[in-house]
């Protein structure tokens, strides 16, 4: 196993691009401000790499062969040191993400492999996996999640949240904006909605949500097979300027709760 290890010094915010093939990548804090990558694996696969910087822009990528052809590669585990507020866009094949420090926005395309973010996104946060977990504390703006198998846990979005799961069960524990949820396979909850809008698409699993007293809401709930419950009275009675929740749900039970 070798090592290969770069370090920049950036004016200003970085933004950081890594596209490998396969392997893990892990984002930690920066002691000094730099940002230091440092790579792990055959020396035959470092050879391979491209590490550069451009302003504030700096890419951990792998060469291209002919015709844009990127090379493919036995694995190689990419680490980055970085100062808070950065922005970074992950591409990985196969391969884990933990993500530790502060960061303003980060992207992530992913095709099997399981993702932390550990530390927090004051900005916006998205991701695209085919397979792999996906847990997320704290997002500051919007969350975006497309996955096609796997869980996905979001402790805390203040912006809005857009989940897409095809199997797998979708948990948010506070969501201060607007959500929209798609579920082929799997339960959706959400602990405390404080937003204005709340839709919610399954085929086969339950969604549970958990609202504030005291607020009135316009409510649409469809379910085929399946019970609908609420700890709230329910009222004929339309009003201007109420939040609106809307459930749709094949089949599995709708559950309308005191906010935790």
């Amino acid at each position: 196993m070798s090592e290969r290890t770069e370090r920049f010094e950036v004016d200003g915010r970085p933004d950081v691009t890594v596209r490998i093939p396969t392997g893990h990548v892990r984002l930690v804090p920066s002691d000094d401000g730099a940002v230091l990558v440092r790579l792990s694996g055959s020396e035959r696969d470092l050879d391979r790499f491209r590490i550069d910087q451009r302003g504030r822009h700096i890419t951990v990528e792998t060469e291209k062969e002919s015709f844009g052809i990127r090379l493919r590669l036995s694995g190689v585990d990419v680490g980055i040191a970085l100062p808070p507020d950065a922005d970074v866009e992950v591409r990985v094949a196969s391969g884990d993400l933990r993500s530790d420090p502060v960061l303003r926005t980060l992207s992530v395309d992913a095709a099997s492999g399981d993702i932390a973010v550990e530390g927090e996104v004051t900005r916006d946060l998205s991701v695209k996996a085919a397979s792999g977990d996906v847990r997320v504390e704290s997002v500051g703006g919007s969350v975006d999640v497309s996955l096609a198998s796997g869980d996905v846990l979001v402790r805390s979005v203040d912006g809005p949240c857009r989940i897409v799961s095809a199997s797998g069960n979708v948990r948010v524990g506070h969501l201060t904006g607007p959500g929209s949820f798609k579920s082929a396979s799997g339960d959706v909850s959400v602990a405390h909605f404080g937003g204005d809008h709340f839709d919610a698409k399954t085929m086969s699993g339950d969604v549970s949500i958990g609202v504030p007293g005291g607020r009135r809401y316009e409510v649409s709930f469809k379910a085929l097979s399946g019970d609908v419950r609420t700890d709230f009275p329910i009222s004929s009675e339309k009003s201007s300027g109420t939040s609106r929740l809307n459930v749709t749900s094949l089949s599995g039970d709708i559950t309308v709760h005191a906010a935790e």
